[in-house]
Formats: C-alpha cells, structure tokens, sequence
C-alpha cells in the first residue's frame, strides 16, 4: 500500500497578528514544514482584514495544503483564552492526533 502525504494549514486568526503552521501527513508520522505571523497591526479594520487574505493566499500558492483547519476568533480585552477554550482545544487537539474524531 501507497501512503499519500498531504499538508495541513492551521490558523490562528487575529486582527492584528495571524498565525499559521503547516505539517506534512506521510502514513502516521507528521512533519514540520512552515510557521509564522502575519502582522497587519497598521490601518483600519477593512485594510487588515485585506492584509490577512493576501498572506493566507500567499501560503495557499506556495504550498498547496490538501486541508485547513482555523481556530475559532473571540474577542479579549485584558483576558487571555478561558480555561473551558484551552481544554477544548486540548481534548480536540488529542483526538486528532490520536487518530480519533473530534466531538463538539
């Protein structure tokens, strides 16, 4: 049997400063292939969100990702990630690198 790699897109969406990594999928081993920011902190609302669709679509182009995964965006102020969020996204996290299927 033929094991198929594919790579993965993960975002982590912000106003200001989106993260992104990607890994490569051989059989069950996973790779690094890229991460980073993209830092739009300059301009109104309407020119970031601009900025984020030019550098997701930069990353897109370069290395054709066969799946994408977002993080779902919340609004802080002075607060970090809420204690029930990171355990979701823990428990998410595992399942899938445990080979099972999310529940939500």
């Amino acid at each position: 049997m033929v094991e198929v790699q594919h790579c993965i897109l993960g975002i982590d969406p912000g106003s200001r400063l989106t993260g992104y990594g990607l890994i490569a999928i051989n059989g069950r081993k996973a790779s690094y292939v890229a991460s980073g920011c993209i830092n739009t902190e300059d301009g109104d609302l309407p020119s970031r969100l601009g900025m984020i669709y030019q550098g997701v679509t930069q990353i897109i182009e370069q290395y054709s990702p066969s799946e994408m995964a977002i993080i779902e965006g919340f609004m802080a102020k002075k607060r970090g990630l809420c204690a029930e969020t990171r355990a979701g996204a823990r428990r998410c996290h595992s399942r899938r690198c445990y080979g099972q299927s999310p529940r939500f």
